[in-house]
């Protein structure tokens, strides 16, 4: 064939793999010659196959004939094998949280490298003699031998490249990657026509260590933790969060916690975002455990390492069936609970048995079954409130109406009188806030004396009849009285409206409302009067009233001079009059000025410096006041050879030689100290300075051998007080130190600086208050106000009664029982019984210093005057803005009030955290508590709702919680 011919030196290079031949050629001119049909030849002589076309040849020797140098040229290539390709897995995007990442080094390290292994599966040859019967029943049975196989299973450790690739986080169960099937490879065919076989040495399988499990050709967690992923291998690392879940029991009301702890040092789910999901699936947040409950249920799992699984998250709770009648009987409700991880349950005969028990009537019953059973069968927990049957309210009357009995000033003068009234600044600024109506709102005005009848309430009739749920009448409602709002000035004693001052009557009559004032007009009243010889005066006030003259200390001075009073005024007692007279309104009789006897020569004058009055017994010879120990009763002076001259109030000089001696003795109760030119008395003991003219003691006890009535009056004393009798309504006994009293005490008041024992009991009637600084002891209570500053002590029961003491509440006897009432005790209470079968309201509050809580109450009262007082000067000062004058004084007031605003804020504060200190106490029932007590303390209430016997109530203040235990 004609072609292209080279020369120089041709090889055929055939590669290691066999799979490429190539033509290496390097040109010289004295080589020799080479075409395409010596190099097919050459080719076919190295039986290379298939042998390429000579189009090809003829190529490459038209591109040697052109090279400058060495060239090679590849003419044959061979089919390469396909390696076969191992399991791939295809991995779920499952990242590890950010705080489980951190601890993958340590966990890792700890762990090591992965532990895997494969299933190497060997036959194991079993050769068994089996005995067959004969072909014919008469001959013998054949014996032969039976071969087997069984397959053993052999775990063999697999070593891999234990380089970690990538890490996931999966849940216990969760998918983890898909795998795919591996797939063969495909031999190849060299250059000499030969099959060239694959690669087989790699691994094919992909390896999984502990945690991990392949189902079909899934890759599954069997536990929840951190997947280390390698090359061709998987495991899991025990590191885990925690995880949890809440599921609804198959009672649809019940709530269940799954929990599976994970690493210790992972932080706990928060309480509240369980909470939260539970409530998210229809759980109320009040029947789940509480969070500090919750939260040891975790840190205990944890601690233990153990899972919890379906572990009740709802509170243990019986199922509870009630029907609730309201105060007025015109309302029956039923209240239905179902019960709550495994209480006793909500039956339909506990349904029927507590409306039965109810004996309402009129529901429809039809109607109840239905809405009763889809409460059963719904989710809801509670079904509160359901009306059960609506009883029908009696109608009202005609109202009431007032008809005005005086006579009102007729038009122009009522003008007048209005015109004259807004002149006056004090009036039309306070009138809003002391009478509830701006003044020119009145609508009539009279001129009223003292114990006139203003107006006339007449008489209402009753309306129809209605029904209660118990199918009882209900007697028709009178009409509605009048709205009646008057002022401390007038007085409401049905059906007359009576004025109590005189002044000028403004009333606001717009029919139902009805308001009236009056508004008074009384000058300060000043009275001097002087005794018989001159040697004493005494001083009366009254405050002014209304627009009346104020009363000032230069009027009272001025008063004392037209009286002629200019010598031996004590400055002190004038001032203590006036503030006596300007916060109460009034005062009488105070020993302003005292004259000085004289003293003949070589005599004694005394001096008393307690003010003596005149007893009730006799003809007021022996006189009394009361004092304390200690305290200075009287100065005695020598008068000298001279005597001394005396002199009267009004400045009379008495010579000496009118004097009397004065020879005045006193027992062991009253202690003499000598100072210059005489002596002072002391008092030894507290009671009362008993002087007849000539002798002085002290008696500290104050005897009454009848009962304390219209006979004895009111007793008022600074010692002692024994009582024979009883203390009568109406009537009070003040006593400085302890008062016994042998009979009963009725709707009256005791009050003790010491210690009160009443023998035979208290019966208060609702209006009765016995007091005192130390304890408080008694037979019985009922109906009465005690209050104690240490225990309260009562033999038998206490019934009805307001009681506060700052010890310990001790009903002593197997009768003490306390029921009804409210009883605040910081020590707590011992008591045979609280409450009763009647299921009486009966409060209970303990462990709290509840002195303190009136002095809160004092305090806030005090703020609210002085908020008021603010109130007032803020507008003087706008109406002192206008005019230009007096600001400063009124500037100067409010800065004080301020002031004083903020220190009485400060004082409530500190009472306050005061207050929610908190003092050992416990509430001691030996007998039985019944349903309708309520205990207090801290604000935190119980109430009992099922009767208990022997138990104990008491405070936590870990869980802030009233509990209960066992006597």
């Amino acid at each position: 064939m004609a072609g292209t011919v080279v020369k120089g030196d041709m090889q055929i290079v055939v590669d290691s793999l066999e799979l490429e031949v190539k033509l290496s050629f390097s040109p010289a001119k004295e080589g020799p010659e080479w075409s395409g049909e010596g190099i097919l030849k050459l080719l076919g002589e190295k039986r290379i196959t298939p042998l390429p076309s000579p189009k090809l040849i003829e190529e490459i020797l038209q591109r040697f004939a052109k090279a400058k140098g060495p060239v090679a040229e590849t003419v044959v290539k061979g089919e390469a094998p396909v390696p076969p390709v191992p399991e791939q897995v295809t991995w779920s995007d499952l990242p590890v949280p950010p705080e489980l990442a951190a601890l993958i080094p340590e966990v890792a390290a700890k762990a090591g490298n992965p532990v895997l292994y494969q299933i190497r599966v060997e036959k194991i040859k079993r050769e068994t003699e089996v005995t067959k019967p004969g072909p014919l029943p008469f001959l013998p049975p054949k014996k032969e031998i039976v071969v087997t196989y069984d397959k053993k299973e052999v775990q063999e450790p697999v070593y891999v490249d234990p380089t970690v690739l990538d890490y996931a986080y999966a849940q216990r169960g969760q998918r983890v990657g898909l795998v795919a099937p591996p797939k063969p490879g495909k031999p190849g065919k060299s250059v000499y026509g030969k099959p060239v076989l694959p690669d087989t040495s790699a691994d094919a399988q992909f390896f999984l260590g502990a945690g991990l499990v392949r189902d079909k050709n899934e890759i599954k967690a069997e536990r929840t933790g951190v997947v280390r992923i390698g090359r061709n291998w998987a495991d899991m690392l025990p590191l885990a969060s925690h995880s949890w879940r809440v599921e609804r029991g198959t009672d649809n009301v019940t709530f269940f916690l799954y929990f599976e702890p994970g690493n210790p040092r992972l932080p706990l789910p928060q309480a509240i975002d369980i909470i939260s999901a539970a409530v998210s699936q229809g759980a109320r947040k009040e029947d789940l455990l509480a969070e500090p409950e919750l939260l040891r249920l975790i840190q205990d799992a944890v601690q233990k390492g153990e899972a919890l699984l379906a572990h009740p998250l709802s509170r243990l709770m019986d199922g509870m069936a009630e029907v609730v009648v309201s105060k007025d009987t015109l309302l029956a409700t039923l209240n239905l609970r179902k019960s709550l991880s495994g209480g006793n349950p909500l039956t339909l005969k506990a349904i029927s048995d507590a409306i039965r028990n109810s004996r309402v009537r009129g529901f429809d019953v039809e109607k109840v079954k239905a809405d009763i059973m889809a409460f059963i069968q719904g989710q809801d927990i509670e079904l509160k409130d359901y009306i059960l049957v609506q009883g029908k309210a009696p109608s009202r009357g005609k109202d009431k109406e007032i008809k005005l009995t005086i006579s009102l000033l007729p038009e122009a003068e009522r003008k007048e009188q209005m015109d004259r009234l807004a002149l006056d600044p004090k009036i039309a600024a306070n009138f809003v806030s002391e009478f509830g109506f701006p003044l020119e709102e009145c609508t009539h005005i009279a001129l009223v004396q003292k114990g006139a009848r203003i107006g006339l309430i007449s008489q209402s009739t009753s309306g129809a009849t209605g029904m209660d749920v118990y199918g009882r009448e209900i007697p028709g409602l009178p009409g509605n009285d009048p709205d009646i709002r008057v002022c401390q000035n007038i007085s409401l004693r049905p059906p007359d409206i009576i004025a109590e001052k005189s002044g000028i009557l403004c009333i606001k009559h717009v029919p139902p409302l009805f308001q009236a004032c009056i508004l008074e007009y009384q000058d300060a009243q000043i009275t001097v009067s002087l005794s018989s010889d001159a040697m004493e005066a005494r001083l009366s006030l009254v405050r002014e009233s209304g627009l009346g003259k104020p009363l000032t200390a230069e009027a009272v001075n001025q008063a004392l001079a037209e009286a002629g009073v200019v010598r031996g005024i004590d400055g002190s007692a004038v001032a203590e009059a006036l503030k006596i007279a300007l916060e109460t309104g009034s005062c009488s009789s105070v020993l302003v000025a005292r004259g000085q006897a004289p003293v003949p020569a070589g005599e004694r004058s005394i001096t008393w410096l307690v003010e003596l009055k005149a007893g009730p017994e006799g003809n007021g010879v022996i006189k009394k006041a009361a004092v304390k120990e200690g305290q200075l009763l009287a100065r005695v002076i020598d008068s000298g050879a001279e005597g001394r001259a005396g002199f009267d109030v009004k400045g009379t000089v008495l010579s000496p030689e009118k004097g009397t001696s004065v020879k005045i003795q006193h027992d062991e109760s009253i202690l003499e100290k000598p100072i210059e030119n005489g002596f002072e008395w002391y008092a030894k003991r507290t009671g009362d300075l008993v002087f007849d003219g000539w002798s002085a003691k002290i008696t500290s006890l104050f005897a009454v051998k009848t009962d304390v009535g219209p006979a004895t009056g009111n007793i008022n004393f600074v010692g002692e007080i024994r009582i024979a009798g009883s203390v009568k309504s109406g009537f009070a006994v003040f006593g400085g130190q302890d008062v016994l009293i042998g009979g009963t005490v009725e709707a009256a008041l005791v009050s003790s600086g010491g210690k009160v024992v009443v023998s035979q009991g208290i019966i208060g009637g609702g209006k009765g208050v016995v007091r005192a600084r130390k304890t408080i002891e008694a037979s019985f209570v009922e109906q009465a106000t005690l209050l104690a500053v240490e225990h309260i002590r009562i033999q038998n029961g206490c019934l009805g009664s307001n009681v506060k003491t700052n010890g310990r509440l001790i009903l002593v006897s197997e009768r003490g029982n306390f029921v009804g009432g409210l009883c605040r005790a910081r020590q707590g209470v011992d008591a045979a019984n609280l409450g009763s079968e009647r299921a009486i309201h009966t409060e209970v509050s303990f462990g709290q210093d509840y002195l303190i809580m009136d002095q809160i109450e004092v305090a806030e009262r005090e703020i609210e005057k002085i908020k008021k007082a603010l109130q007032d000067i803020e507008m003087r000062l706008k109406k002192l803005e206008a005019s230009g004058s007096a600001l400063d004084a009124a500037r100067a007031e409010k800065v004080r009030l301020m002031k004083l605003l903020e220190k009485y804020g400060l004082h409530l504060f500190t009472l306050r955290e005061k207050f929610e200190e908190h003092h050992g106490s416990e509430i001691r029932v030996r007998g039985t508590v019944y349903p309708g007590v309520v205990m207090e303390s801290h604000g935190r209430y119980y109430e009992v709702k099922q009767r208990r016997t022997g138990v104990v109530f008491y405070f936590n203040r870990d869980t802030g919680r009233i509990q209960e235990k066992n006597l």
